[in-house]
């Protein structure tokens, strides 16, 4: 986060400035802020669908180290524990 505070260029803050001035505080926050939402959601998304592949990978292995193991006994454990 200091980082992209650090890389903040003069030109911007004036935009920024230009934009509140003219709109108002309120509108530009609630702007900057819709924005911040849907770049949060679409990484969000993003995340979302490793984790759903992982979790979608580790099942499989689960199943076909039940298969090798124990077969049956083993997957019915498992469903009764759930």
């Amino acid at each position: 986060r200091y980082d992209k505070i650090k890389n903040i260029k003069w030109g911007e803050i004036m935009e920024w400035t230009q934009l509140i001035s003219s709109l108002g505080f309120p509108i530009v926050c609630c702007f900057f802020l819709f924005k911040q939402n849907i770049d949060i959601m679409a990484k969000h998304d993003s995340e979302m669908s490793k984790i759903t592949e992982a979790l979608n990978n580790n099942t499989l292995a689960i199943t076909r180290l039940c298969d090798k193991i124990g077969g049956e006994k083993i997957a019915d454990n498992l469903t009764e524990i759930k």
